[in-house]
């Protein structure tokens, strides 16, 4: 499903609320050197705000799926086991 009513004018509104700011990182597009993507719900359609493109790529690597993304932070948290 594509996104719900956007329109550039929108987009150049969101990112103005957002300071020009990734949703989740805060850092502002200027200090990224990438794009800001506009991130949606893939099975709504619904728009969830604007993401620096590495943290738009992790949410669709992971299909948006919450149990895989506590997967990988559960992996994260581990202590690494000695050889």
């Amino acid at each position: 499903m594509g996104v719900k009513n956007m329109t550039y004018k929108k987009y150049e509104i969101m990112k103005e609320k957002q300071n020009n700011c990734c949703k989740i990182r805060g850092t502002n597009k200027k200090e990224l050197n990438n794009v800001l993507c506009l991130d949606h719900n893939h099975n709504t359609g619904e728009i969830r705000g604007i993401l620096c493109n590495k943290y738009n790529r992790l949410l669709r690597n992971a299909k948006d799926n919450i149990d895989i993304l506590e997967l990988v932070m559960n992996y994260l948290q581990k202590v690494p086991e000695k050889c």
